[in-house]
């Protein structure tokens, strides 16, 4: 009787470490997939960083691109102002040279000692 308690004794702590060895197993598998889900993850994170530096540098890029493109627009519009400007201003001497002119040609001193051509004396 003694010798099938100790025998159903060591049976029952043999089943309990066969149970805990499963335990064993199990968590260690659980700790594996967790591992290789966290490795996933993080060069998951690491590529999508990397990812975004790379977008953020091509926006960085294109605003560069897109300021310098409006800079060279602005000076040449300057440009184009200042030579509206000036061909204004040149188109308005030519016209007071042209009136001047015809002024002279058409002047015709009416005699009333004023020096002009309108008669008011």
């Amino acid at each position: 009787q003694r010798s099938s308690r100790f025998s159903q004794e060591v049976e029952r702590k043999v089943d309990r470490i066969e149970g805990v060895n499963r335990d064993n197993y199990r968590l260690r598998s659980e700790l594996t997939r967790v591992k290789s889900a966290l490795v996933k993850e993080r060069d998951g994170r690491i590529k999508a960083e990397r990812e975004v530096q790379e977008f953020r540098g091509l926006v960085d890029m294109g605003r560069r691109e897109y300021e310098d493109m409006r800079a060279e627009m602005g000076r040449k519009i300057e440009g184009k102002k200042k030579m509206i400007r000036e061909q204004k201003e040149l188109l308005e001497r030519v016209w007071k040279e042209r009136n001047d002119i015809e002024d002279s040609l058409n002047y015709k001193d009416d005699g009333d000692g004023d020096g002009d051509d309108d008669g008011d004396g």
